[in-house]
């Protein structure tokens, strides 16, 4: 694993330096979930119980002197509720596409790279290798290292910054609650990886191949077409396209399956959850009224952290997915950089010209 981190940190080059800025503002976008999340929980005390909005106005008359009717105060919490989680869609949707942006100029930067580098190739060392390969480097692998690997990634660690400051609050309001909850989805999560986490890397690998032969295959049936019909031998790479999309396409389908299934399992996880919660505070507490605050809390924060554990568990199989992929195109830049004019010493320059 710490290879394959290595391998994905030295395809970056100089841009992972931008990376503690992007971690910097996923943390603050975080404070914007907890926030929101923090407020369901009086919000619904004092909808269920109107003396707590009675006590909420004499606080805030003590403290700061201000008399603030409890309708009226009622009120300013809604608003102040639809405030924080409109910010926090603006500010999620924002991260997005810095995250996107950031994806997007990886492919540039290694397409680029590639483009000179195979440009500059003796022609001798050139002819070695099939002209497809070339292509499927430069418009496959880049696309799976940045659409993927570094897009799913960047996501997965505001994910894990979100769900981890979510965790706290959750600890703050009810520990046992929480402990129940992390305990059931850390083990749905770490079954689910251990069942797939091998036929993922298989896959991924077995794609990559009947990939290689697709594109070999179209570009030499369609290139040579000229040769090929004197030779009568159209039938060949139809055949070999055919064969190797239907690969390609059943392993696409299959890690598709797999890699979606978290979501589905996670549901089932949160319902669990809320019901030996529900049935436990029965027996326990013999009464359920106290346990709409924390169900309110533990409800809203899990409608953000399913995604987020579903993102997280999704990501994993698709690094094993795409583990030959990164590995194919890490070794093709490294032997390739030397070539490259703007490219010096041991890193890889983020130069598109």
């Amino acid at each position: 694993m710490n290879k394959y981190l290595n391998e994905i940190l030295t395809l970056l080059g100089s841009d992972k330096k931008r990376l503690p800025g992007m971690v910097f503002l996923f943390f603050l976008v975080s404070l914007l979930d907890v926030l929101g999340i923090g407020l369901i929980g009086p919000y619904i005390s004092t909808i269920t119980d109107p003396q707590v909005i009675t006590e909420y106005s004499s606080n805030i008359e003590k403290w700061i002197g201000l008399s603030v009717p409890s309708k009226d105060l009622l009120v300013y919490m809604s608003l102040l509720l639809l405030v924080v989680f409109v910010s926090k869609a603006i500010s999620s949707v924002w991260i997005n596409y810095v995250i996107a942006r950031f994806s997007a100029d990886q492919q540039i930067r290694l397409r680029t790279i590639l483009m000179k580098s195979y440009q500059s190739l003796p022609y001798v060392e050139y002819i070695e290798r099939n002209s497809s390969e070339y292509i499927h480097n430069i418009q496959t692998l880049v696309q799976q290292y940045a659409n993927t690997v570094i897009f799913l990634s960047l996501k997965s660690v505001s994910d894990i910054i979100v769900a981890f400051t979510i965790l706290v609050l959750l600890a703050w309001v009810n520990l046992s609650a929480l402990l129940l909850l992390f305990s059931l989805i850390v083990l749905t999560v770490l079954v689910y990886n251990h069942f797939f986490k091998e036929k993922m890397k298989t896959m991924g690998r077995l794609s990559n191949k009947s990939s290689d032969n697709m594109v070999q295959a179209i570009y030499e049936g369609i290139e040579g077409l000229k040769e090929v019909r004197v030779l009568g031998c159209e039938r060949h790479f139809y055949n070999k396209v055919k064969k190797n999309s239907t690969l390609y396409g059943s392993y696409y389908a299959k890690s598709t399956a797999i890699s979606t299934a978290p979501r589905y399992m996670l549901e089932t996880t949160l319902m669990i959850f809320i019901l030996m919660l529900v049935i436990v505070s029965l027996y326990v507490n013999n009464d359920l009224s106290q346990l709409l605050p924390t169900l309110g809390i533990f409800g809203i924060a899990s409608i953000r952290l399913l995604p987020a554990a579903n993102n997280i568990a999704s990501t994993m199989m698709h690094l094993q997915f795409n583990r030959d992929a990164i590995s194919r195109l890490y070794r093709d830049v490294i032997e390739c950089e030397s070539r490259v004019d703007n490219v010096q010493g041991a890193g890889i320059s983020t130069n598109n010209n």
